[in-house]
C-alpha cells in the first residue's frame, strides 16, 4: 500500500488515512513531548462552546517521520481501531504494527516540547500566546473560538478544537462576546494582558534558535459577527508582534475572513504594507456557491462565496501571484469538481492548499466517510503540477505542514 509515492509521503498518507492508536503518555511519565487530549467532546450550551470531555488520556500531538536525511511531520489523529499504535520500547516511543507486533519500516519520533514552552510571562506559559506546530511553524490565534459554533452554524467538518477550561485562559474567548453589542469593544476590554504577553513572547520565540529549519508564522482569527472587527483585532495583534520582533522577516501569513467590501482594499494594503504579512489566506473550504452554502452555512450568510472569491483575487494585487492562498477540505465535495475550481483560482494567481477530511465527534459530518486515499494521492499529484505550471510553492514545508502531502510530492516531481 505505497500509493506509488516516495516512502516518506506514503507513510504520511497512511497515517493520515488510518489514524494512530496510542498508549497513555501519563502512564509512561512522559512530559517532554508535545501532547493533546485523546478525545474531545465539543458542546454548545446556552451559546457557550467548550470541550465537555473529562477524559485525561494524553497522546502525542505530532510525529516526526524520518527516511534517511529526509524528515516530515504528521499530525496525530487518534483512532483506537488503527493498525498502528504508539508504544514504549527500550525507553523510547515507537510506532508498532498491531498485527505483527513489530516496528514499522520508517523511523519515527514524537515531537518534543521546545525549551521555551516552560518559560512563563506574567504567570502564563509562552505557548498560551504562540504555539509551535510541527518543527518550524508558529501559530497565533487572536482569540479562542468561532462564533458560528456558538450559534450552531459552523462548517460541517469543523470541531474548532474547543477549550475545556476556557475561563482560565489568558487568550480572550468568543464565549464572553455575548455580553457586548460591539465585537471590537469586547476585544478591547479583554485583550490587554494577552497583547502584552504576546509582545514579550514574540521577541523570545521568533528569535529562538530552537526553531528550524525555517520560521513560518501564521496569525489566525475565528469568525465574528462583524467582519471589520476581525481586521481591527488583527491590527492590534500584528502591532504587538512587531514590537517584539519584525514579522515581515519571517514567512508570515494572515488567515482570516475578508473585511467588509467598502474597506477591503484599505485593509489589504495595511496587511501587506504596514502589518508585515507576506501572504494572505482566506479559506473557501469548498469551491462553488452551492457547495459553500451547504458546507459552510455561517460563512455563506456572513460573507458569501462570491465575495470570498472576489477578495482572494483582489488580494493578488497587493500580495502578488502565489502569495494569496485558500485552503480546501479534501473529501467535502467531489474531487474532480474541486480540481476545476483550483485551476480557475490558479489562473488568477491564487494558490489552493488542502487538508484531508477527518470525521470529528459531534460535528454534522462525524459519520461521513474519509475520502478515497488513491483519489487524494491523485489530486495531490495534479495539484503539485499546477504549482509547477504557475510558479507556486507549497505552504510552509515538510516540517511545518502536518495534514497533507503536497510538500513531499512537490519535492519529488
Amino acid at each position: 500500500m505505497g500509493y506509488n509515492l516516495p516512502k516518506l509521503a506514503s507513510w504520511k498518507m497512511k497515517l493520515l488515512e488510518k489514524g494512530i492508536d496510542s498508549v497513555d503518555l501519563r502512564e509512561l511519565g512522559e512530559k517532554k513531548y508535545k501532547t493533546k487530549w485523546k478525545e474531545q467532546d465539543p458542546t454548545v450550551e446556552n451559546g457557550i462552546f467548550y470541550d465537555a470531555s473529562e477524559n485525561e488520556f494524553l497522546i502525542p500531538s505530532e510525529l516526526i517521520l524520518k527516511n534517511g536525511e529526509d524528515e516530515a511531520v504528521v499530525k496525530v489523529n487518534y483512532s483506537k481501531d488503527s493498525e498502528y499504535i504508539i508504544d514504549k520500547y527500550r525507553n523510547e516511543l515507537v510506532l508498532i504494527n498491531k498485527e505483527t507486533g513489530s516496528d514499522v519500516d520508517i523511523d519515527i519520533a514524537p515531537v518534543e516540547k521546545p525549551g521555551f514552552y516552560s518559560e512563563k510571562i506574567s504567570g502564563n506559559e509562552l505557548n498560551e500566546y504562540i504555539q509551535l506546530l510541527g518543527l518550524d511553524r508558529l501559530g497565533i490565534l487572536a482569540y479562542e473560538g468561532c462564533f458560528h459554533w456558538n450559534i450552531e452554524k459552523s462548517c460541517k467538518f469543523c470541531d474548532s478544537n474547543p477549550k475545556r477550561n476556557w475561563e482560565d485562559k489568558v487568550m480572550p474567548s468568543v464565549n464572553s462576546l455575548w455580553d457586548y453589542n460591539d465585537p471590537y469593544k469586547w476585544w478591547e476590554e479583554n485583550s490587554q494582558e494577552y497583547l502584552e504577553g504576546m509582545e514579550k513572547a514574540s521577541k523570545k520565540i521568533l528569535e529562538s534558535d530552537e526553531i528550524g529549519p525555517h520560521k513560518h508564522l501564521a496569525v489566525m482569527a475565528g469568525n465574528l459577527p462583524e467582519l471589520d472587527a476581525i481586521w481591527e483585532v488583527v491590527k492590534d495583534v500584528s502591532e504587538s508582534l512587531n514590537r517584539g520582533s519584525d514579522i515581515s522577516k519571517v514567512d508570515s501569513y494572515l488567515n482570516v475572513l475578508p473585511p467588509n467590501r467598502e474597506n477591503l482594499e484599505m485593509y489589504l494594503e495595511k496587511a501587506s504594507e504596514e502589518w508585515g504579512f507576506n501572504q494572505l489566506q482566506i479559506n473557501l473550504e469548498v469551491f462553488g456557491e452551492k457547495a459553500f452554502q451547504n458546507v459552510c452555512p455561517g460563512k455563506q450568510n456572513l460573507v458569501g462565496f462570491k465575495y470570498m472569491r472576489e477578495s482572494l483575487e483582489k488580494a493578488v494585487d497587493y500580495f502578488g501571484e502565489g502569495k494569496v492562498r485558500s485552503n480546501f477540505v479534501l473529501g467535502a465535495q467531489p474531487i474532480n469538481e474541486l480540481l476545476k475550481g483550483v485551476k480557475k483560482l490558479a489562473d488568477s494567481g491564487v494558490v489552493a492548499d488542502y487538508s484531508v477530511f477527518i470525521p470529528k465527534k459531534k460535528t454534522p459530518w462525524e459519520n461521513r466517510e474519509k475520502p478515497d486515499t488513491e483519489k487524494v494521492v491523485d489530486f495531490t499529484k495534479k495539484l503539485a503540477e499546477i504549482y509547477r505550471e504557475h510558479g507556486f510553492e507549497p505552504i510552509y514545508c515538510e516540517k511545518g505542514s502536518r495534514s497533507n502531502i503536497v510538500n513531499e510530492v512537490f519535492r519529488e516531481i
